[in-house]
């Protein structure tokens, strides 16, 4: 990586962050500066690999956690191959803690382009705006997350850098909820894959599944990405990647890389990817009344789609 890269992405100070002060509309969809036009254009003519693998999610959906259990397939369990650096990048963003910053820093699907095969790469990139040589013929791994809980996650992720004037999780909710989103939102995310679910080379999960069964959905991935594990190594992984797993791997990566090492587990970092990773924490937030205000938008917007959201277990 770039040491320029990652001298713009590290904040001194949470209050330097502002990246909900300037955004704009792209074909409808409220994006960051982050997310320039000039990247979905460039991305139209993305050449792909025949072993890329390609990580979707609506932002705080879980996607570390798919993230880090495809690193130690693809690399048959070893951490000292998998390059820690690919979590500092995005396809489908400039990651920059400040708006004027977004023009200095390479743009992740540069970066993307020089790694070495076999490539895997993070995005939250909305269905419409995918390039169709991934979305016809590379392995993409979907990861949906129930919306309270993405919505709970994503304010305690970023409530610090939100405008005063939103008013805190209040004036947040409405936001979440609303066509306005960032990015689009979760609804339009989520039933944007959900219409792709059916082709082989897509693989739908859902957050609240691998609670439920990790073991099983991890055999399930590693079959996907024709990379079969023995049992021993399938009881491994899962030891890996539950929640004490994972912190302490992100805890060595602090430890032995540094800056960069806070950089990779931490946005900017100062916002920690790793939270709580529980299922239905969204109940210690919400009223009775936002509640019920949410469900009102959810089944507006869900109702007949065919996908089938756990809320809690």
């Amino acid at each position: 990586m770039a040491t320029a890269n990652l001298k713009e992405m590290l904040a001194k100070d949470i209050s330097e962050i502002d990246i909900f002060s300037h955004t704009y509309e792209y074909k409808g969809v409220t994006l960051f500066k982050m997310q320039m036009p000039e990247i979905f254009d460039a991305l139209q003519t993305w050449i792909t690999r025949p072993d890329d693998v390609y990580i979707v999610t609506c932002p705080k959906s879980g996607t570390h956690w798919i993230m880090e259990i495809a690193f130690l397939i693809m690399n048959d369990l070893q951490l000292d191959k998998i390059n820690r650096e690919a979590n500092l990048f995005a396809l489908d963003f400039a990651i920059a803690n400040n708006n004027e910053n977004t023009t200095k820093v390479t743009p992740g699907h540069e970066i993307m382009a020089q790694w070495k095969s076999p490539r895997i790469m993070v995005s939250h990139i909305l269905e419409e705006f995918a390039p169709e040589q991934i979305k016809k013929g590379s392995k993409v791994i979907y990861f949906a997350r129930n919306p309270k809980d993405v919505a709970v996650s994503y304010f305690k992720f970023i409530g610090d850098t939100l405008p005063a004037e939103m008013g805190g999780w209040k004036g947040y909710l409405p936001y979440f909820l609303s066509d306005k989103m960032i990015s689009g939102g979760w609804f339009r995310h989520v039933k944007g894959w959900w219409a792709l679910r059916n082709q082989p080379n897509i693989l739908w999960c859902k957050y609240e599944d691998f609670h439920k069964d990790l073991r099983g959905n991890i055999k399930r991935v590693a079959e996907f990405l024709e990379r079969p594990l023995s049992d021993e190594k399938l009881d491994k992984l899962v030891e890996l990647t539950e929640m004490k797993g994972m912190r302490k791997t992100y805890q060595d990566i602090e430890d032995t890389m540094g800056d960069t090492g806070k950089a990779i587990t931490q946005l900017f970092g100062h916002l920690p990817y790793l939270r709580k990773g529980k299922v239905g924490d969204w109940k210690n937030e919400f009223t009775v009344a936002e509640n019920e205000y949410f469900d009102d938008v959810y089944h507006k917007n869900m109702d007949n789609t065919g996908i089938e959201v756990q809320f809690e277990l």
